[in-house]
């Protein structure tokens, strides 16, 4: 019997869960069978849960992006899931990686100084790093342990759900006042520090809530669901991001596609009107609010101004850009100085010219095909949408910002090798109980 129990150690990725992850270690302690190579996994998964649960811009979650492709190389059992990714999605990875690279070595031709160029390096190891290798190492977690798209979106409704905690308990007083007397508060902006980057976390926790809640789930989970959606409404609205507001709207738009999977359709489009409901009144009553911050794309525009500016720099290195933009930022008559495009697309056009756009572009339009067929669609497309509406309005791809750590989830819905099996196992499609209980994969 014991030589059987041993033998039954096998770390397989094709047939591991998390139950099953749990059980081995639990093995392996008593029997000293591949403990090193079970428990460098069992810290991998943990790295990628803090990963999903903390999107914030401080020092252990920096240490964290790096440990989690470090952790990935040393264990063999990963390194297989990994090369299975990097050969089935070679030609994605090859339209996302050389674009900035191209640009990289242009860019190295003409500023030739090992400062400055140890600085540059620093733009394009930031890209590969924490969008394309963290997007491959979680998907090689999400395949390893059997893993379905709804599970890693409940990750994120983890993370969502911390953040807006934190935001609403920090500015409580302010909220009432705000409810009460409809007066303007300041703008929120969470853990995160940036009002623009916390809107779009609180976009993506609106329309993930709003997914999973169905008439199948446990009437305990729906009540916590709809608060969730509410709170994060709430503080999506007052984060005053213009880009978080039209990432919401361009998500319930997907969210409104005719979805033949989805049977729970008339109780989510009940709670998309109240949604709409709560918006007006919020617009109707708090005109300060909204209309102030969007007057000023007419009474301040700046943000017109600075598309202008970068849309020029970009013609003029139409096909493979400036990659540093270093002596690029636009500095206004009145000394204010603007260090970013202010949009994803036009950033990435900037640095790594036509190639680069056609990059990030085909990176969504990949992605809105890929999960259009799936069970999942009513789920995934708006959260994706939202991401590239948001892109629109602020962030880079290549900068220290959220968006990076926003796109590598993306990412790793896109690779998760058994996105099928939704369909494949009649997996329910808003049915939480596979988050909290996954089941056994055979």
């Amino acid at each position: 019997m014991f030589s059987i129990m041993i033998s039954s150690l096998k770390f397989n990725p094709t047939k591991g869960n998390l139950e099953k992850l749990i059980r081995d270690i639990v093995l392996i302690i008593k029997f000293k069978k591949k403990k090193k190579e079970v428990f460098s996994f069992f810290l991998f998964s943990l790295l990628l849960f803090w990963f999903l649960t903390f999107p914030t811009q401080g020092a252990l979650y920096q240490i964290t992006i790096y440990s989690i492709p470090l952790l990935c190389i040393l264990n063999s059992e990963c390194r297989t899931v990994f090369k299975k990714l990097l050969s089935d999605n070679k030609w994605l990875l090859i339209v996302l990686t050389v674009p900035v690279l191209l640009a990289y070595v242009n860019h190295s031709f003409s500023h030739v100084t090992a400062a400055y160029l140890f600085e540059a390096s620093e733009t394009v190891l930031r890209y590969y790093v924490r969008f394309i290798l963290l997007g491959l190492c979680g998907a090689v977690i999400v395949d390893y342990l059997g893993l379905n798209p709804l599970m890693l979106l409940g990750g994120v409704l983890i993370s969502v759900s911390i953040h807006c905690g934190y935001a609403i308990f920090t500015s409580f007083s302010e909220i009432v006042t705000f409810l009460f007397s409809l007066k303007g508060v300041p703008r929120m902006s969470g853990l995160i520090g940036s009002p623009n980057e916390f809107g779009l976390l609180m976009v993506i926790g609106v329309l993930i809530s709003l997914g999973l809640i169905s008439k199948k789930q446990n009437l305990y989970i729906n009540l916590l669901l709809v608060l969730v959606f509410l709170c994060c409404l709430l503080t999506t609205i007052l984060s005053q991001s213009r880009g978080a507001w039209f990432a919401l709207f361009v998500g319930f738009v997907l969210f409104l596609l005719p979805d033949k999977h989805n049977v729970y359709r008339p109780y989510q489009r009940l709670f998309f009107v109240i949604v709409t409901i709560l918006i007006c009144v919020c617009s109707f009553y708090q005109v300060d609010l909204l209309s102030k911050r969007m007057s000023r794309f007419t009474s301040d525009p700046a943000r017109l101004l600075i598309w202008d500016h970068f849309f020029s720099v970009w013609l003029n290195h139409f096909w493979v850009g400036v990659y540093s933009l270093d002596g690029y930022f636009l500095r206004t008559v009145h000394g204010r100085v603007f260090h970013n495009p202010h949009s994803v697309f036009l950033d990435a056009a900037v640095r790594a010219g036509i190639l680069g756009l056609i990059s990030l572009g085909s990176f969504f339009v990949c992605g809105f095909k890929k999960f259009w067929a799936s069970t999942c669609r009513i789920n995934i497309l708006p959260f994706i949408g939202s991401v590239f509406a948001g892109g629109m309005f602020s962030w880079s791809i290549y900068g220290k910002t959220f968006y990076q750590s926003v796109m590598a989830v993306v990412l790793m819905l896109f690779l998760i090798r058994k996105s099928k099996s939704a369909v494949d196992e009649n997996i329910p499609i808003v049915n939480l109980t596979e988050f909290f209980c996954p089941r056994h994969v055979k």
